[in-house]
């Protein structure tokens, strides 16, 4: 069953998002360029949901949710323990504060409009947390282990952005050192966003993250490569640390 899920999930956002970068390509190709057309509005934002409806789609096949309400009750719980949002924005501080009281911000206007950014984030990029981690590497932690559930989804979650980035056109601004730090970001942010998947089970927590993150990576201007290593290394490291500490809590109750 757990494979049977997997392979839905995998089927189904791919299936949406392969198809939608193989067209765009192709337009490029023949220099038919469609950025910043309503086409390519529509082509981004399938592609942008198709892994939240492959995660909705998959986890009612599993039995996960029985109706779609469902799965919105848990996007929107926003009722959570205070010591759980403490945690995130700790987390935070420690990544970006370095940043802040530098004053390393893109624009002043950057950091007024943040509420702005993070509701923003919530629609574009949030959404992809039904996916990723309420659906799918919550399911492959019961077949392997934390760390390589962590990598797995890193590494289909990456390529996946990769097309992503082929659809919004972003991917061609990019150079060598841009795309390095935003796949060492984000194999960092899958540690820590499955982390926080195990320890809260609450898929608002992993959207306000991811939401946040993105709100904040938007206002502040990039790390360079070894700053970005260090905070991925922590990330992962931390990560670790307190999925084992509960690993050995809950074998000694």
């Amino acid at each position: 069953m757990k494979n049977k899920t997997i392979k839905l999930y995998l089927a189904i956002s791919y299936g949406i998002m392969i198809p939608i970068c193989a067209v765009i390509l192709l337009l490029n190709w023949r220099n038919q360029v469609i950025y910043n057309t309503n086409l390519s509005f529509v082509a981004i934002a399938l592609a942008g949901l198709s892994t939240a409806i492959a995660g909705a789609v998959a986890a009612k096949q599993a039995g996960q949710i029985n109706r779609l309400v469902d799965l919105l009750r848990d996007f929107f719980k926003i009722r959570q323990p205070l010591r759980y949002y403490l945690a995130i924005l700790s987390y935070f501080l420690l990544i970006f504060g370095g940043r802040l009281f530098n004053g390393a911000w893109k624009d002043e206007r950057d950091l007024l409009g943040l509420p702005l950014l993070f509701i923003t984030a919530i629609l574009f990029g949030g959404v992809e947390e039904i996916g990723w981690r309420y659906l799918f590497q919550r399911t492959l932690e019961k077949k392997v282990s934390f760390s390589a559930a962590s990598f797995t989804t890193f590494v289909l979650w990456g390529a996946w952005h990769l097309m992503y980035f082929v659809v919004d056109g972003s991917i061609f601004t990019m150079t060598g050192e841009t795309l390095s730090l935003f796949l060492l970001g984000l194999l960092g942010n899958c540690f820590v966003l499955g982390c926080i998947f195990r320890m809260t089970k609450s898929l608002w927590l992993c959207v306000f993250f991811h939401a946040l993150l993105n709100a904040l990576t938007q206002s502040f201007k990039p790390t360079d490569l070894l700053a970005t290593l260090a905070i991925t290394i922590f990330s992962i490291g931390i990560s670790l640390l307190i999925v084992s500490k509960q690993k050995n809590t809950m074998l000694s109750t």
